[in-house]
């Protein structure tokens, strides 16, 4: 396996001085800041939903917490599948939603 990749920073320049050394320690960093990234968004949402226990929606979640729908999506997937919180179908103004309760 090898110990670095090389990344062109811009498709423009064909010149050797374009090129970037990305190493091991790099992609540890990057994942790193990636894990505290969702690690805040699921505390976020955990505690949105803590507070507004079985009456609260995705859409709820994404406006409290401020965070976007991918953000939202990952950490109610997280959450449910550790059994923190639980799916619950309810009726809802036009059709059938879906609210989430800490368990």
């Amino acid at each position: 396996m090898p110990k670095s990749i090389q990344i062109k920073r811009s498709s423009a320049s064909s010149d050797i001085s374009a090129w970037h050394v990305l190493t091991l320690d790099d992609f540890a960093r990057y994942n790193q800041s990636v894990r505290n990234t969702n690690r805040e968004s699921i505390d976020t949402v955990y505690s949105v939903i803590e507070k507004q226990s079985g009456r609260v929606t995705t859409r709820h979640i994404e406006k409290q917490a401020g965070l976007d729908i991918g953000s939202v999506r990952y950490a109610i997937k997280y959450l449910t599948k550790e059994g923190k919180i639980q799916r619950v179908k309810g009726l809802g103004t036009h059709k059938i939603e879906f609210y989430y309760k800490v368990c």
